[in-house]
């Protein structure tokens, strides 16, 4: 795990339990799902798109409303299994791809040269576990608070991020950025009440 950029060093060793990861970006429409049984306003967008303008907070409350009506249990994925799966879990050739999914980044991502917006889920490459969307298309929060130094002092086994902060985490990489934010290995935080038009999420569940 980890990378040579800011914030990504030392490369550590991480030992994961399972877990399940979606498939793609919860999209306009299954959000819109959550917002009716909810009362909410529904999300504006195609249906097919990943949903943005979510704050962490509000990815958070999705993961637990699937989780009660389901009867599963859903919540965000930390960073480590958010990068795992985006190197392709134990298939051992996507670590060292630049992308999830291969190294060519119009092949596996929408980003600033191939896109001026969302774009629907699963369009791209998949990565060697199926994933979808893991570089570009829109950042995606992960369950971490954000600490520059966590990766020297990270545990070796199932690693949960600080255990306070002020911002959370987000990775992948949008459809504004450059390429250089689709890396596998980068990272990018915020506060979790902000909202963008660039950052959705993806839901893990644990078995």
């Amino acid at each position: 795990m980890g990378g040579d950029g800011f914030g990504e060093f030392p490369i550590h060793e991480v030992g994961l339990s399972s877990y399940y990861l979606a498939e793609t970006e919860v999209t306009v429409g299954q959000y819109n799902i959550f917002c009716k049984a909810k009362g909410q306003s529904l999300k504006s967008g195609e249906e097919t798109h990943p949903v943005t303008n979510v704050s962490w907070n509000d990815a958070v409350v999705y993961c637990l409303w699937l989780s009660e009506v389901s009867g599963e249990k859903y919540r965000l994925p930390t960073e480590a299994e958010w990068e795992f799966a985006a190197r392709g879990g134990n298939e051992g050739k996507e670590n060292h791809y630049i992308y999830a999914g291969g190294s060519n980044a119009d092949q596996v991502g929408w980003y600033k040269s191939n896109s001026s917006g969302t774009n629907p889920v699963g369009q791209k490459l998949p990565n060697a576990l199926g994933l979808y969307d893991m570089s570009g298309n829109v950042w995606e929060w992960c369950h971490d608070w954000y600490n520059n130094s966590y990766y020297a002092s990270s545990p070796g086994n199932n690693p949960q991020g600080p255990k306070s902060g002020i911002y959370r985490m987000y990775r992948g990489g949008g459809w504004p950025n450059n390429v250089s934010n689709l890396r596998v290995a980068g990272r990018q935080s915020s506060r979790p009440g902000y909202r963008y038009n660039d950052v959705g999420f993806r839901p893990a569940r644990t078995p």
